[in-house]
């Protein structure tokens, strides 16, 4: 359900807009030209962080989507020897 909600948000937020500016920015003439370039680098940095998350997620561990209160400080005496 969480992943339903991400898709359908992301529809329509920041997934579009990147393929809408870049639409808007190339001329007529060579829109098709661009928009494939376009296409190209954004599906090798999609492929480039999917090739490097698994192994970083390896070797860090995933963080938790809540984490705990953290631990108190430890406590400091008022005599010092």
């Amino acid at each position: 359900m969480l992943l339903c909600m991400f898709v359908a948000f992301f529809s329509f937020g920041p997934g579009v807009c990147v393929w809408v500016v870049a639409a808007e920015l190339l001329p007529a003439s060579v829109r098709a030209k661009g928009m494939s370039f376009a296409l190209l680098g954004n599906q090798a940095v999609t492929a480039a962080i999917a090739s490097v998350f698994l192994p970083v997620a390896s070797r860090f561990g995933y963080a938790p989507l809540s984490s705990p209160s953290p631990s108190p400080p430890p406590r400091i005496s008022r005599w010092r020897a």
